[in-house]
């Protein structure tokens, strides 16, 4: 094989991953040589004789696994942003050879002897508020990673991390799959009764694109089905797609029950062979509600709040379905649309009314003008700066809108496709912080699923 993309310093802005170069068969090599790397530096970590301080521990720790950081953000970045079987069936290879690396690493009684060394003596240090919180999380880290446990639990310990390392992928991999083999063909143009224009016009795309010509495709991807379940008059299709929606990775080749059981029987062993009662109670120690008490009390809160303005809302609806549309029982799949019915009723406008005011470029400019006056920066977008994942992607640089100083890299990946995972998120390909020796910015990317644009019509967003 060729130089590996993924164990080289990038020479592009920023070290910004080269997506052009990288390719699926780097992956697996590429982690395997970065743990090897990291293990070198881990061992002559662990047999450094020096008295353990701030520097030859933490700093030596925190670069240690650098190349595994770089492969890892890359991979796992690019398996939900593009998905497809041979990403999928890597991640089932790579996230064992991940979790035994984790492993080797927290569980290891010199490291941690080392770690601990300098954490109890941390109130005589000096150490700058950003050097506390890098001790007191990785000691904090050893600990919950179970580094205080015996010999026996640590190695069921591994058991359960290698396990759940293959069914986190796995559980990944069949929702998309179920959400990408329904789909909702129409060739009868008095089935689209209701829809807007926007809305059918993507749907032509999309059956274009998937080679229907001549007919209309609605699939789970939340800008196709969420506008036919709020307009679309056949209610026996809103059904279908509702119910298809409910039930993805369920009762079919990609069921994922058995992978949820699974997952939640491990979890709440790994929990209590930790010393916690719960999963969730592990999990919340180190959230803002610290207890699941916590956050009933804050829920069951909001419930009594809300719990009546929404029956109230509810049973006007299901009161204005009866009288005006004749409907006998509301359903599920009727909420969105008799909703809309209403709204148009009572106030003369539908949410589609707001959608020309909401094109993504408008939004686009207007949030960054927003973040412009509150935070002082600016987006500048690039042409062929930075090589991308897709052609959907923008890639923008965030400077200082004062003396034009460097902030950032700043990846928009909007629309939905082929093995991308639904719903939107923020991530990052590199944090800020102490990278290749030097303090770099940070690379960022925002993953959403909203329309795409057509010939004739920019992408569309909802209001609210």
């Amino acid at each position: 094989m060729s130089a590996n993309p993924l164990l080289e310093k990038s020479t592009l802005p920023n070290q910004a991953p080269p997506f052009d170069l990288i390719k699926t068969e780097h992956y697996l090599p590429g982690l395997r040589a970065a743990i090897e790397e990291a293990e070198k530096n881990i061992r002559k970590l662990r047999n450094n004789k020096a008295e353990p301080d701030f520097e030859n521990t933490l700093v030596a720790l925190e670069t240690a696994s650098e190349t595994v950081d770089q492969v890892t953000s890359v991979f796992y970045n690019q398996l939900s942003a593009m998905g497809g079987d041979d990403l999928h069936a890597l991640a089932a290879e790579m996230g064992p050879i991940g979790a035994k690396f984790s492993n080797d690493v927290i569980l290891d009684s010199k490291l941690f002897k080392r770690v601990n060394a300098v954490y109890e003596k941390r109130d005589s240090l000096n150490l700058t508020p950003e050097q506390k919180t890098l001790l007191e999380e990785t000691w904090k880290g050893f600990v919950r990673g179970g580094a205080k446990l015996s010999k026996k639990k640590k190695e069921r310990l591994r058991e359960i991390s290698d396990r759940l390392s293959t069914l986190s992928p796995a559980f990944m991999q069949n929702t998309v799959k179920a959400a990408e083999a329904f789909e909702l063909v129409i060739d009868n143009e008095k089935d689209l009764s209701g829809l807007p224009d926007s809305a059918i016009e993507s749907a032509a795309h999309a059956a274009e694109e998937k080679g229907y010509a001549g007919k209309w495709l609605f699939t789970l991807d939340y800008p196709s089905f969420g506008p036919f379940l709020q307009y679309a008059d056949n209610r026996e299709l809103r059904e279908k797609i509702w119910r298809a929606y409910g039930s993805k990775a369920w009762k079919d080749q990609y069921d994922n029950s058995e992978i949820i059981l699974e997952t939640v029987r491990l979890k709440k062993e790994r929990a209590k062979l930790l010393g916690y009662k719960t999963h969730a109670h592990y999990v919340l120690e180190e959230r803002m509600a610290k207890s699941p008490d916590e956050v009933m009390a804050f829920l069951k809160k909001l419930k009594k709040v809300y719990k009546p303005a929404a029956k109230k809302d509810l049973a006007k609806l299901r009161k204005y379905a009866a009288r005006e549309h004749g409907l006998d029982e509301l359903m599920p799949w009727d909420v969105g649309y008799y909703a809309e019915k209403l709204r148009k009723k009572l106030f003369d406008f539908t949410s589609e009314d707001f959608r020309p005011y909401y094109s993504l470029e408008k939004v686009l400019t207007g949030c960054f003008d927003h973040f412009s006056r509150l935070f002082g920066i600016k987006f500048v977008k690039t042409e062929g700066k930075y090589p991308v994942w897709h052609k959907d992607v923008q890639v923008f640089d965030v400077v200082n809108s004062g003396d034009g100083a460097f902030v950032g890299t700043f990846y928009a990946d909007f629309h939905p496709r082929t093995g991308k995972n639904q719903g939107a998120w923020m991530t990052t390909y590199r944090n800020q912080g102490l990278w290749r020796g030097r303090v770099e910015r940070p690379v960022v990317a925002i993953v959403c699923n909203f329309t795409k644009p057509t010939k004739d019509k920019p992408s569309l967003l909802t209001h609210g």
